[in-house]
């Protein structure tokens, strides 16, 4: 199904420099992927509560976080990306970077992205 419906992204590996404050380069050690099939999660939408007039209700507060993510096969990658590795949804080409990549022992990788797309 995931092949099926799902969208092609970019992944670029990308390795931290010495210096912790420099930015991070591409990594030679890994290949990008290209072109590479996967199923996009957005982010949650919320709202606040409707105030209907009662002191609960205008003082009730909500708050919903929640960040991107990305599932693949994991026979579809040629490698697990890491945090910091940076990713190209194609269909809009937002970018965004692995803030954590999960393993569910069953042949898939969700990898959960940076809330803002990064330039």
């Amino acid at each position: 199904m995931k092949r099926a419906f799902g969208e092609l992204f970019d992944i670029t590996p990308m390795a931290a420099q010495a210096d912790v404050d420099s930015r991070k380069t591409a990594d030679g050690t890994r290949a990008a992927m290209v072109d590479v099939r996967g199923m996009w999660d957005g982010p949650a939408d919320s709202k606040p509560p409707i105030a209907r007039g009662s002191l609960q209700d205008d003082n009730a507060h909500n708050w919903a976080i929640s960040f991107p993510s990305v599932s693949f096969f994991e026979a579809d990658l040629l490698w697990v990306p890491r945090r910091g590795d940076k990713l190209v949804r194609k269909l809009d080409n937002a970018v965004f970077e692995v803030v954590a990549p999960f393993r569910n022992g069953l042949g898939m990788a969700t990898l959960q992205l940076s809330n803002k797309a990064r330039s």
